[in-house]
């Protein structure tokens, strides 16, 4: 066998070993967030630049972009201190197999 089908086959072999070795029923919750604000602040910047905002519209709208940062930074500060859905694994406890 070729080494790249070798490669292959080998993982197959592990994936299949890991799928039925009782580890696969695992649920895992990945949250990516992406600080977007300098991004909006650069947009801003740009169309006052470009007189398309005068310089009271731009700064009202940095007002209203700090405001809902402030928001979304408290909103997710209170969702992730919620540990009402944490689960502890013990494996020497019978009732998580």
């Amino acid at each position: 066998m070729p080494p790249r089908n070798q490669e292959m086959a080998h993982s197959e072999n592990n994936a299949a070993k890991i799928g039925n070795s009782g580890n696969s029923d695992v649920d895992i919750h990945v949250h990516v967030e992406v600080d977007t604000k300098s991004i909006a602040y650069a947009m801003l910047c740009s169309l006052l630049a470009t007189k398309q905002l005068t310089n009271s519209e731009f700064e009202e709208a940095l007002n209203k972009l700090e405001d809902l940062v402030a928001r979304d930074k408290k909103k997710m500060r209170s969702e992730s201190n919620n540990l009402s859905r944490v689960k502890l694994y013990n494996p020497h406890n019978s009732e998580n197999h």
